[in-house]
């Protein structure tokens, strides 16, 4: 899931379902589904909430890089530093096992 969304940001791949579904209802501010909160799908929710949360950390990340402050957009966001790790050394994973 993380190297999909890191996919889908860096525009090597659609967005996974799950993100596609969380960047809509961010668009256009609704649920999913009929209702409130509680009427929604525990486990489509969850999905949703992880994908968001990998894309904005690695856009704003990535922006970072771009603007030249990477060191400082690090050590501003220690959970952000950690996640970042996490999907750098699996996506080395992915390139060296092809």
């Amino acid at each position: 899931m993380m190297l999909a969304v890191m996919d889908c940001v860096n525009d090597n791949g659609p967005p996974p379902p799950a993100l596609s579904m969380a960047l809509d209802c961010r668009q256009w501010g609704t649920l999913p589904e009929p209702g409130g909160w509680r009427d929604q799908y525990p486990q489509e929710m969850y999905m949703m909430n992880v994908c968001i949360n990998i894309y904005d950390v690695w856009h704003a990340f990535k922006r970072a890089q771009r603007e030249g402050r990477t060191p400082d957009f690090l050590s501003r966001n220690p959970e952000a530093d950690t996640l970042i790790g996490r999907i750098l050394d699996l996506d080395r994973e992915r390139q060296t096992n092809g």
